[in-house]
């Protein structure tokens, strides 16, 4: 509730815990905290029994996240696409389609080479 002049009165602040809260909290950093819980917890991680969740966890804690994006560019990472021109980008396809074709031409070699080889062993 406010009063006329925008101010806030009465109940909690922003951000203050309810008395259930508090209570839950103290009572889970009991538990968390406590010398027979952390002898658990190390057998589990020892015995490899602990959850994969929680050895993922600390290890992010320990180690740091790994990285969430993965650079997928083709050919030299310096190579930035958009700082080309349109005369090197037409260039730059030209070779592509050059390469592909000299692939495919390579492929269809291939094929013919081993196809009496493939006869053979049906024989």
């Amino acid at each position: 509730m406010r009063v006329k002049d925008g101010t806030p009165s009465g109940g909690r602040p922003p951000g203050a815990l309810n008395c259930a809260t508090r209570d839950l909290k103290r009572w889970l950093q009991g538990i968390f905290t406590s010398p027979e819980y952390r002898a658990l917890k190390e057998k589990e991680l020892l015995s490899g029994t602990a959850p994969p969740q929680l050895e993922i966890y600390l290890l992010q804690m320990l180690y740091g996240r790994a990285p969430q994006e993965i650079d997928l560019r083709v050919g030299h990472i310096e190579d930035e696409l958009s700082n080309l021109s349109h005369e090197q980008l037409r260039d730059r396809a030209e070779a592509l389609v050059d390469q592909l074709r000299e692939a495919d031409a390579l492929k269809k070699a291939i094929d013919v080479i081993a196809q009496p080889a493939q006869e053979e062993i049906v024989k």
